[in-house]
C-alpha cells in the first residue's frame, strides 16, 4: 500500500542537493505514513524547497526532530471484492461487511498500511485492535468505519501475493 507512495517520495527527493543519501522510512508517528531524515542530510534552503514541492504534490509535511513527517492520501484500491481472508483480517472483514457504513478511519487506515508494508503479524495485530474497539463500537450502536474495508481486502490480496512468492 505504500510502495507507490515510497517511490513517488523517493523520485522527489532525488530531485535536490543532499550531502548524504536520505533516510525514508515508516513513520513513527500515528498520523503520518512516512519519515525522511532529509533535514540531517541537506541544507535548510532545500529542506524547505522541497517542503514546498511535497506540499504542491498533495503531501502534508511537518518537520520534528530532525525528521519530515509525511502524509499522503492513499490511492483507492483496485483489488478483490471477493476476498475471504482468514485470522483476525478476516474477522475484521468480516464485521466491516456485516455493518456496511460510509465512514472512514483516517488513524487505522494508516496503521493498516504500515502494517501491511510490515508484513502479516504485524497486519494481525492492528486488525485484533480494530475488532476490539469496533465491537465497543457495536454495543453503543455507532457505525463502524466500513471506509476501510476496500484497503482490508487490498491487504488480503497483498498477504496472499506474498505468500505464494518464494
Amino acid at each position: 500500500m505504500l510502495t507507490g507512495l515510497r517511490r513517488e517520495m523517493t523520485a522527489l527527493l532525488q530531485q535536490y542537493p543532499i550531502r548524504r543519501p536520505c533516510a525514508l522510512r515508516r513513520s513513527l508517528h500515528p498520523d503520518f505514513l512516512l519519515a525522511v531524515d532529509l533535514p540531517q542530510a541537506a541544507e535548510q534552503d532545500t529542506v524547505l524547497a522541497f517542503t514546498q514541492r511535497a506540499e504542491q504534490e498533495g503531501w502534508t509535511v511537518r518537520q520534528e526532530n530532525g525528521w519530515l513527517l509525511l502524509d499522503h492520501a492513499l490511492p483507492q484500491p483496485t483489488c478483490c471484492e471477493d476476498a475471504h481472508p482468514a485470522g483476525r483480517l478476516g474477522n475484521a472483514v468480516w464485521l466491516l461487511r456485516l455493518h456496511p457504513s460510509d465512514v472512514m478511519d483516517a488513524g487505522t487506515l494508516r496503521l493498516l498500511a504500515k502494517a501491511a508494508e510490515e508484513g502479516e503479524k504485524a497486519v494481525e495485530r492492528v486488525c485484533d485492535g480494530c475488532v476490539r474497539d469496533w465491537a465497543v463500537r457495536l454495543r453503543r450502536r455507532e457505525a463502524l468505519p466500513g471506509g476501510l474495508l476496500p484497503y482490508m481486502l487490498q491487504v488480503a490480496c497483498l498477504l496472499e501475493e506474498r505468500r505464494r512468492k518464494p
